[in-house]
């Protein structure tokens, strides 16, 4: 299908399903390797938003998405280069989409963020380059993301401060993290990561007890009491 111009949407169609089968059964190895080929498809100047029927925006969404999942699947493999070039690869995409007009603002915003929570958390974090972690958490400060972008950055911005060990940093990041969520189970626990670490057990046992009296059977309950 692959050889032939006119059957290549059927070739990256055939090739998505099989990256979702083996996402299902967990072949992560297999899945990063197939994901070599589908990104390659996006970028054969045969397809387009025509072919597979799509608008321009939806075709431009749809390649840079992935890109993203490329970029997901070699850092779950442990292959971080190959995780940070299609994470840089899907960047370039969004910015050429959008200075061709093909990216509404609200949809340019997400997919940057995107890539920015990936290149943190899913490369440079677990690399243990937590310095390269901060270059691209400071970069989300400069754009008026939403809500919930703000909250996954400070979070992150936090985590890298912990393991770092700058332990009053992380406190103070995720106290600010905790003004701003509505996830306050998880900005108690890491908290109370983070007080323990400082030597402030006492600190620590309050937020737990916190967790423990609104709900003893969350997952940020239990995961203390391990």
């Amino acid at each position: 299908l692959a050889q032939d111009n006119k059957t290549l949407p059927f070739a990256l169609f055939a090739t998505e399903k099989l990256i979702e089968i083996m996402r299902f059964n967990s072949m992560r190895y297999e899945a990063s390797e197939e994901y070599d080929r589908l990104t390659r498809f996006w970028l054969h100047e045969a397809l387009n938003s025509t072919s597979l029927q799509l608008t321009p925006e939806s075709f431009e969404v749809k390649k840079i998405e992935s890109f993203f999942w490329a970029a997901r699947y070699k850092a779950l493999v442990e292959n971080y280069a190959a995780s940070l070039r299609y994470a840089t690869k899907a960047k370039e995409l969004i910015e050429k989409a959008n200075h061709q007009g093909l990216l509404r603002k609200n949809i340019k915003t997400e997919l940057y963020a995107d890539y920015l929570y990936i290149t943190a958390f899913r490369i440079f974090i677990s690399e243990g380059r937590y310095d390269d972690a901060q270059t691209i958490l400071k970069k989300s400060r400069e754009v008026s993301f939403p809500r919930k972008w703000q909250e996954r950055f400070l979070w992150l911005s936090g985590l890298v401060a912990y393991l770092q060990k700058d332990f009053p940093q992380a406190i103070a990041t995720w106290r600010d993290f905790e003004k701003i969520t509505s996830e306050s189970m998880k900005a108690n626990f890491w908290l109370a990561k983070a007080y323990e670490k400082s030597g402030q057990k006492n600190e620590a046992e309050q937020l737990r007890q916190e967790n423990r009296k609104h709900a003893p059977l969350h997952y940020y309950t239990l995961l203390a009491s391990h």
